[in-house]
């Protein structure tokens, strides 16, 4: 059984690098055996099984999840909920076992609508956050739970809506993208596009790959892992163009592309300290704090099943 207490990041082994940009791409293998079966919103032939809904009483900061399958659904932090009344995100992850239907915490991603368009349930979308909402999310959950210890409970979800809602409005006007309903899908369409446009050869996922670290500047800034090979290729493209949204240059200069001492920073993160929170549905949810990174972990039988981790200082 995986050992939560100590040694977070010892299983992992890092392959070689890879360019993308300005950025550095490294894949992350997990050397554990167990690998607990459970699915995402990614998974195949999962549509039929899976239905998330407003609440009837329709609300911006939380929607229902009903899991009809017969494994657990993680729906991972920052997955991108397309349609419904406006699009949504996860504020962390959840884990819905088989039969059970849950309503989670999310935060609204398309400001210019409440209305249904189309779509009356969500679609989830091979996209995550951008790197600037998770670090977001991960330094005002620490806030949060935080505050609960201390047994002062002011920390609204309103101050990470703002933040979400200024955010998108920013990177908006900097990219100069149109979108009537100033919606992030929007935004990461456009990056999608561009990319395509320049021709920019993207680094796939390879044959065992469980993870990828991303380093800026010849340094990690992030690393992310969901158990079980076939499951990480779902989400692969998604989490890279989150975390190499920011200041992604086509081109990158040998001082932005030089090597970022991946294994020492991964070793580093055996001492951030895992913080057990209420579990919503089921399995277990960590938050891990280090001296410059945050992170959250969901277990499943004992055993990791998704961990995140973001260097809360940018690059």
């Amino acid at each position: 059984m995986f050992i939560r207490e100590t040694l977070l990041f010892s299983p992992f082994r890092i392959g070689d690098a890879r360019p993308f940009g300005n950025y550095l791409i490294y894949p992350l293998f997990f050397n554990e055996e167990e690998r607990p079966p459970y699915v995402t919103l990614l998974s195949a032939g999962i549509k039929e099984k899976v239905q998330i809904s407003e609440k009837e009483n329709a609300q911006v900061g939380s929607i229902e999840v009903r899991n009809n399958g017969e494994l657990p659904l993680l729906i991972p932090n920052g997955q991108a909920l397309i349609g419904a009344k406006q699009n949504r995100t996860p504020n962390r992850d959840f884990l819905i076992k088989a039969g059970s239907s849950s309503t989670i915490d999310v935060s609204c991603t398309e400001s210019g609508r409440w209305r249904y368009s189309g779509m009356n349930d969500f679609a989830p979308s091979a996209e995550m956050d951008p790197l600037w909402i998770r670090r977001e999310k991960m330094r005002l959950s620490e806030m949060r739970e935080r505050s609960f210890r201390q047994g002062n409970n002011t920390l609204r979800p309103a101050s990470l809506q703002k933040i979400i809602w200024d955010s998108v409005q920013h990177y908006k006007k900097l990219g100069s993208v149109d979108s009537g309903t100033s919606a992030l899908h929007d935004l990461v369409k456009k990056k999608h596009e561009n990319l395509k446009k320049e021709r920019i050869q993207f680094p796939e996922a390879i044959h065992g790959q469980e993870g990828v670290l991303v380093a800026a500047h010849g340094k990690p800034i992030a690393m992310e892992f969901f158990s079980g090979a076939e499951n990480y290729a779902r989400y692969h493209k998604a989490i890279v163009m989150s975390l190499t949204f920011e200041r992604f240059h086509m081109k990158g200069s040998p001082e932005e592309c030089r090597d970022a001492h991946s294994e020492a920073w991964l070793e580093s993160l055996n001492e951030m300290t895992p913080r057990s929170r209420e579990a919503i549905n089921s399995g277990e949810n960590y938050l891990l704090s280090g001296k410059e990174e945050q992170g959250e972990m969901t277990l499943l039988n004992g055993s990791p099943i998704h961990i995140s981790v973001i260097k809360i200082t940018a690059a």
